[in-house]
């Protein structure tokens, strides 16, 4: 098991930094056209992290993006980060989640969620959140970590304990049920397993070479060697269907004018 002080460090964002977007560049393209983004849209990033998601879409895109951050170091860092790369004027960065989006009903033109509903203390009430921010014709990207119906295997519980959103993690099936209740209409369902795969094989490769180098702060604080076989677990886990990632884009229906019936004249 992992001491308290490793509890409380996010090991796989510390060793993969910008890499722990399962998918990278190219998934994220692909979501920016199923979002049917387009220059002036308002992309809301609800798990911004360090702003890489939000960094490309607004330049390959040419959108506004705001994008919420658990912390104040982090926003600020992200800010810079995106001021160096030119986008200052096009991203902004705020400390908030989706359980307080500080932002007003129906000024989202888009919304990108990687890994935001199983990690959210009460996601029925995050999905609304999201859903009332969104403007009506406009659409959500969730990617998430599946589990089967079965719930999280107990060999994969010291593994949740540094990866965040397997905990959470639930059927693909229990997500669009949350996001059909919030009136949203499914526009895309589709398993994407292979993308947390090489994830956990990335994340394998670096814990080892870290473990290498026996000077490393990480390594004192967690048994690497552990770790690594609690990785194999959970990738024996995605071959047998238990665990996986999964892509959903749903839209926000535009209310329809019905004109009412007009009274005869007498």
């Amino acid at each position: 098991m992992l001491t308290k002080a490793a509890e409380k460090i996010d090991v796989v964002r510390v060793v993969l930094g910008e890499s722990y977007h399962p998918g990278g560049e190219e998934l994220l393209r692909r979501l920016g056209s199923a979002l049917e983004l387009a220059a002036g849209h308002h992309l809301l990033d609800c798990v911004a992290g360090s702003g890489l998601a939000a960094r490309q879409l607004a330049g390959e895109f040419r959108v506004q993006v705001t994008g919420l951050c658990g912390s104040q170091p982090g926003a600020d860092q992200a800010s810079v980060t995106a001021e160096h790369a030119g986008l200052g004027d096009q991203v902004n960065f705020t400390v908030a989640d989706t359980g307080r989006i500080p932002l007003l009903p129906g000024t989202v033109d888009a919304i990108l969620c990687e890994r935001g509903l199983s990690g959210a203390a009460d996601r029925a009430f995050a999905v609304g959140e999201l859903a009332k921010v969104l403007r009506p014709g406009g659409r959500i990207a969730m990617l998430d970590i599946t589990v089967d119906s079965g719930g999280l295997p107990a060999e994969l519980e010291p593994l949740a304990e540094i990866m965040p959103g397997i905990a959470g993690a639930q059927p693909l099936e229990a997500y669009a049920d949350l996001l059909a209740r919030a009136g949203l209409q499914a526009r895309v369902i589709e398993r994407h397993d292979e993308l947390l795969t090489r994830l956990l094989t990335e994340l394998d490769t670096r814990l080892r070479l870290r473990r290498m180098a026996s000077t490393d702060p990480l390594a004192a604080v967690h048994r690497l060697t552990d770790l690594t076989g609690h990785i194999a677990a959970a990738q024996q886990a995605i071959t047998r269907g238990v665990l996986g990632y999964a892509l959903l884009v749903v839209e926000k229906p535009v209310a329809r004018w019905v004109p009412r019936p007009r009274r005869a004249t007498p």
